[in-house]
């Protein structure tokens, strides 16, 4: 993820890594 996107970094980035995150937890179990 690169960090020029300063104006988009509103509340979605943090649901975007929610949802990573999430994702990321359900493939390792």
């Amino acid at each position: 993820m690169s960090r020029r996107h300063t104006l988009t970094d509103a509340p979605w980035n943090q649901i975007a890594g929610v949802v990573w995150l999430a994702a990321l937890i359900m493939d390792i179990l």
